[in-house]
């Protein structure tokens, strides 16, 4: 049997995600969270982020990474969707606010262009497509790692994103007060 060309060997590679001794404490949370099973929203997330790596294009990727974003994120929500990815997936990651948003606005910037503008990932990344949706899929991955270890705490997803709005706007209140 033929490899598959590198496009899609590439695109298709599970991506090297870091365990720590941090990580270990709040995997024993996500454990716990497990065996109490979890909502139906975060498992269409996992669902739809481990559909990306068998996906044949990286259009189908990066639709099913949105979808992680969009099934976690906006939860019950249904306006200014890329600007609250951006806010709740900036307070959600480890990683300076500014990086995170970008990075969100960029991912779900392309899905709109996808599905809305019938763009292929070539033409909005040129040759670095592989690399954006390994990329994006790191991103996914650690959303929904620390997405599920809040769960764990708040036991709801409405829990987890009222938790998240109460973070994106203390930060916007200390940041009004350093000004």
């Amino acid at each position: 049997m033929q490899d598959p060309p590198p496009s899609l060997a590439s695109s298709t590679a599970a991506p090297h995600v870091a365990f720590d001794a941090d990580a270990a404490r709040r995997a024993s949370l996500i454990f716990r969270q497990l065996l109490n099973g979890v909502p139906n929203g975060f498992a269409l997330a996992i669902r739809r982020f481990s559909q990306s790596f068998g996906r044949h294009t990286p259009e189908d990727a990066i639709i099913d990474l949105a979808i992680a974003l969009e099934a976690t994120l906006l939860h019950g929500q249904n306006t200014e969707l890329s600007y609250r990815i951006q806010l709740l997936g900036a307070a959600l990651l480890r990683r300076t606010a500014k990086q995170a948003a970008n990075a969100l606005k960029d991912l779900y910037s392309v899905r709109s262009k996808i599905v809305h503008g019938a763009k292929t990932l070539h033409e909005l990344k040129g040759t670095m497509t592989d690399a954006f949706v390994n990329e994006m899929r790191l991103l996914v991955a650690e959303l929904l790692r620390e997405y599920l270890s809040l769960l764990a705490i708040h036991k709801s997803m409405n829990g987890v994103c009222r938790a998240l709005e109460g973070q994106v706007l203390a930060s916007v209140s200390t940041s009004r007060h350093l000004a």
